[in-house]
């Protein structure tokens, strides 16, 4: 009796193991059902408004390398990493770099304080349904997306990128 017992719980703790790796690597690996994961593909456009209410569409950003940066103003790496993010994108905007942050939680007046804290002087977008956050298969903050001048998706990345690492994903595409 005590051994088909505890080989239930085992059983139970395979399952519920094997589970957590399988929804753990959904965010690491990309789907071939979705233009917007796969890498090599176009990004799929999307339009959002910004945090002083102007409509932000994707594709017109295209001939522009684009880095799309979803994150939370809960995060604390996100706020840490953000006056890197911005440090590159003034170096580089001149050269065709954009960043288009989204914020996936916040409300617009909470996403806009903190950019102004922040000094941030990149898009910083709304996601208010978290549409675009699922289309792009987004499970976690931050995660960034690099896009290519012809509008196709060259990487994603998950959690925080240095001055370096964003400066490597970006000389391919610039």
């Amino acid at each position: 009796m005590k051994r088909k017992h505890w080989n239930k719980i085992l059983l139970v703790l395979f399952i519920s193991g094997l589970l957590g790796f399988l929804l753990s690597q959904q965010g690491f690996y990309n789907s071939s059902d979705n233009v917007t994961t796969k890498l090599g593909g176009p990004a799929m456009d999307f339009t959002l408004m910004d945090i002083d209410n102007k409509e932000v569409k994707l594709s017109d950003f295209k001939g522009k390398a684009v880095m799309l940066r979803f994150w939370s103003s809960r995060c604390p790496s996100c706020k840490k990493e953000m006056p890197v993010v911005e440090k590159a994108y003034r170096k580089l905007k001149d050269k065709g770099f954009v960043v288009l942050a989204i914020n996936i939680e916040d409300p617009k007046e909470v996403a806009a304080e903190t950019a102004n804290k922040l000094d941030l002087t990149f898009p910083i977008l709304i996601d208010k349904g978290m549409s675009i956050t699922k289309l792009y298969k987004v499970f976690a903050t931050p995660t960034s997306f690099f896009i290519d001048k012809n509008g196709v998706m060259k990487e994603k990345v998950l959690g925080e990128l240095s001055e370096e690492t964003i400066a490597m994903y970006l000389e391919e595409l610039i």
